[in-house]
Order: structure tokens, then C-alpha cells, then sequence
């Protein structure tokens, strides 16, 4: 995320509310990768119960 230069895009002097959107993007993203995982995770150790 750091990759990406969100300032430039940005008003002048508005670089802290750049940084406060970049965080809540990071946030986001992490969660929902997370989100996505687990519940790959859950429904993979569901799937024998499934075919009984």
C-alpha cells in the first residue's frame, strides 16, 4: 500500500486526511482477504460432512 502515492491525488495541505484514507483502505482490504480465508478455511473442512 505504500507503493501507491495517494497524496499526489490530493488536495494541498490535505496529506493527513490522505494518509487516514490510505489506513481505512489498508483496513478494508485486510479484512476482506481475511474475511475470505477463514471462510475458505470453514467451508474446506466442511465439505466430508457434505458427501455422508
Amino acid at each position: 500500500m505504500q507503493g501507491f502515492q495517494i497524496e499526489k491525488l490530493m488536495k494541498p495541505n490535505h496529506v493527513f486526511q490522505a494518509k487516514l484514507m490510505l489506513i481505512l483502505l489498508t483496513i478494508t482490504i485486510s479484512s476482506t482477504v481475511s474475511n475470505f480465508f477463514l471462510d475458505y478455511l470453514f467451508w474446506s473442512q466442511r465439505i466430508p460432512s457434505f458427501f455422508q
